[in-house]
């Protein structure tokens, strides 16, 4: 319909009724950003001037709904922004003009969002991801939630695991959205451990099978990992997305890297949790040592550099680190193959070292004590220069 019959139309609707009310902005069927807020526009009108008259917008989806209401002042356009941030898929829009509860008038639209139309993209991703696929495909699944730039990193260090017999353990199972996301994309090898606190009426019965194992515990709680390994083979992959306390991811860690599989994976997500201020969350106490694995995490840094490590239940096993990846809110923790990794703090500098060039052949047989001192600085700075 043109913008002129569409006002035209919309005039004598107005003229003919005591009271309406009609979406501007989105229009029916309409694809939408996921990242923003949605600007929204409506054209309402009353013939009477009653002070108990409003308007009233509710949003529905899939996973939530949410509704408000603001006083009727005059007829004409209201414009106004919706927070859609946490709904997803589908999603119908209700504007309503209500003296009380009475509904008087309404109109609906529906808008779609895709991930694939806002995702923003990092230079070194591919445009296809096939977790967004996934994920703008399920619509009639159990509930999960991610943050949208999450799914390029999976993909980035989770990929090599597609196809292959692997097993994955994630805290924090939820509704079990997630479950299936990762069947989907790893494939029919993968084994599944999922761990939850607070398991839903019928979890285990709804989300167990031949492949997928649910147990219910305390993150906190060594005894419960210590259980759970022995019971369990080493993990490939380990999603913490459970309590996102500090405490308690550290915890997590400590107890569950040396079970992590050599060339595995330990991801932690949300980590904005660790920098909340304590003193104004509702929530404080909760959230008592929060910052511990946000802490504890830059020490890991210090110790993947040189294979020691203070803590005695990581004596064995930091030195196992490959490389740690850190991006908004969510770090990746690699581990080394089997027979890799240092061993203490490495002085022979020059037993890692490799060179290429006309020269570097020659220097393998030079003794830096030999060197004047000039000399023996070029040759730091050459085993410096070939280490990064």
């Amino acid at each position: 319909m043109s913008s002129w019959r569409f006002i035209f139309v919309q005039f004598w609707r107005l003229l003919l009724c005591d009271k309406s009310i009609h979406w501007v902005e989105p229009t029916d069927f309409k694809e939408v950003p996921s990242r923003s807020h949605l600007k929204c526009e409506v054209m309402a009108f009353s013939n009477h001037s009653e002070s108990d008259l409003a308007i009233c917008i509710q949003v529905e989806s899939f996973a939530r709904k949410f509704s408000f209401c603001e006083k009727f002042r005059r007829s004409g356009h209201v414009f106004f922004e919706l927070p859609l941030e946490l709904l997803d898929g589908q999603i119908r829009l209700t504007a309503a003009l209500q003296s009380g509860d009475l509904v008087l008038a309404s109109d609906q639209v529906r808008v779609q969002k895709w991930l694939h139309l806002s995702r923003e993209i990092p230079a070194w991703a591919d445009e296809f991801n096939p977790l967004v696929d996934w994920w703008d495909s399920h619509r009639e699944g159990l509930l999960t939630m991610k943050h949208a730039h999450y799914f390029d990193l999976y993909h980035r260090h989770l990929q090599h695991f597609r196809g292959k017999k692997s097993h994955l353990l994630e805290i924090g199972v939820a509704s079990g959205g997630s479950l299936q996301m990762w069947k989907a994309y790893f494939g029919p090898r993968l084994r599944i451990t999922g761990v939850d606190c607070c398991p839903f009426s019928g979890m285990r019965g709804e989300l167990e099978d031949h492949r997928t194992s649910i147990w219910i515990g305390n993150q906190e709680d060594p005894q419960f990992w210590a259980e759970l390994i022995q019971s369990v083979p080493p993990f490939d992959i380990i999603i913490d997305d459970g309590s996102h306390v500090g405490r308690m991811q550290l915890e997590a860690f400590e107890s569950l890297w040396p079970h992590l599989a050599p060339g595995g994976v330990y991801i932690v997500e949300d980590l904005m949790f660790g920098y909340l201020d304590m003193g104004l969350h509702k929530d404080a106490l909760f959230f008592k040592g929060h910052t511990l694995w946000v802490e504890r995490l830059k020490g890991l840094m210090d110790e993947m550099q040189t294979g020691l490590t203070a803590d005695s239940r990581l004596q064995d096993s930091v030195a196992a680190i490959r490389g740690i990846h850190i991006y908004r809110h969510f770090c990746i923790i690699e581990k080394y193959d089997l027979g890799q990794g240092l061993s203490g703090l490495v002085h022979d500098w020059a037993a890692f070292q490799v060179g290429a060039g006309a020269a570097a052949p020659a220097l393998a047989g030079v003794q830096a004590d030999s060197l004047n001192p000039s000399a023996t600085t070029l040759l730091r700075c050459f085993f410096w220069t070939s280490l990064g």
